[in-house]
């Protein structure tokens, strides 16, 4: 196990570690490359992080004022994600399931492939997939949604059925854009 403790002004990078368990909390950046989690990666208090190419079965990850990328990564069985002021960035990555809870910031996810569900909640942000073969539901209270290339500026909701994983997507305040 890998338990790290910041003092809120920290930086914390690691690469090609292989850990039952990584906890890292109270720190500023963080950044984890090559890594293989067996069981729980979970982040607390961070602010700018960055995965590439993790391998975890779990990810929980809360953060009051960062960007978070995760890219080249995998996810086995359940991932949530919770960011006050930041944007997310999420492409290349295998996902079974797994939240995304967002107050401010934008979403963007890009190539990703979901075996099971993926929801994404925004109060204040725009959204945007691709979703490959995935299904998705999307809605916003306040903003446009455009799919697939096509526009209409009073639609405030949006269903396709796809073959593997579905995105789950809602925004409270922002536009979603969803791209093959």
């Amino acid at each position: 196990d890998i338990q790290i403790d910041g003092q809120n002004s920290s930086d914390v990078s690691l690469s090609d570690v292989k850990a039952d368990k990584i906890a890292i909390q109270h720190v500023a950046d963080t950044r984890l490359k090559n890594i293989i989690v067996q069981h729980d990666l979970t982040f607390d208090d961070i602010e700018d992080t960055d995965l590439n190419d993790v391998t975890t079965s779990t990810a929980t990850i809360k953060s009051d004022n960062g960007d978070l990328t995760i890219q080249n990564t995998r996810i086995s069985d359940g991932m949530n994600i919770q960011l006050e002021n930041g944007d997310l960035s999420m492409h290349h990555n295998h996902i079974n399931t797994g939240k995304i809870n967002t107050s401010y910031g934008d979403v963007a996810l890009m190539n990703n492939q979901l075996s099971g569900q993926l929801t994404i909640t925004a109060q204040d942000g725009d959204i945007s997939a691709m979703i490959g073969k995935s299904s998705v539901t999307a809605k916003t209270l306040d903003g446009d949604i455009s799919a697939f290339n096509s526009h209409d500026d009073d639609q405030t909701s949006y269903t396709h059925k796809g073959t593997t994983g579905a995105y789950v997507i809602s925004t409270d305040s922002g536009d979603v854009t969803i791209k093959q």
